[in-house]
């Protein structure tokens, strides 16, 4: 593994990617599972150890097509505490995909949705799932911002206050 490296570890179902920096540090998009839920997935800059915990991690291959190792790491460091998470759009290989190529791209993303374009109800329910935590989490990204604008507002109401006054979010 070398500076500017895209790397991924193979998850339960899905891989996690993140950019080498050289100096057995990582920048990821971090937060985990959790992290994503509660809106609180960040870019962060941990060590490299912490990435692989105990999973050995891969390079993927560009064949020639990727920035130099420099400018990867400086979009990374970029993108540094950045909080605009979202499974679907703006997750850890958009992150560590564009910052290679300057392409804002995810395979998983697109193989799932492929999945569900006409492979049978086991896939359109995992389709289902993934889309369902993609909305949820831009759903509470989206509560997050509203309550940032206008805190005084936000504050006193909740979503069920909301849904039945036929304030829902839109």
């Amino acid at each position: 593994m070398a500076k500017g490296d895209h790397l991924y570890i193979k998850m339960n179902g899905y891989t996690h990617h993140r950019i080498d920096c050289g100096d057995e540090t990582v920048i990821e998009y971090g937060g985990g599972v959790k992290g994503m839920l509660y809106g609180k997935n960040k870019v962060q800059k941990v060590p490299l150890k912490e990435f692989e915990d105990g999973k050995k991690a891969q390079v993927r291959n560009y064949e020639g097509k990727a920035n130099s190792a420099d400018l990867i790491v400086r979009k990374a460091e970029s993108r540094l505490n950045e909080n605009d998470y979202s499974l679907s759009t703006n997750n850890c290989e958009h992150l560590a995909t564009w910052c290679k190529t300057n392409t804002h791209k995810s395979d998983q993303v697109e193989d799932k949705v492929a999945m569900v374009g006409g492979c049978g109800t086991v896939h359109i329910t995992l389709g289902a799932m993934f889309v369902g935590a993609a909305l949820y989490v831009d759903y509470k990204n989206d509560r997050k911002r509203k309550q940032l604008e206008r805190p005084e507002e936000a504050s006193s109401r909740t979503p069920k206050a909301d849904y039945r006054e036929g304030r829902g979010d839109d």
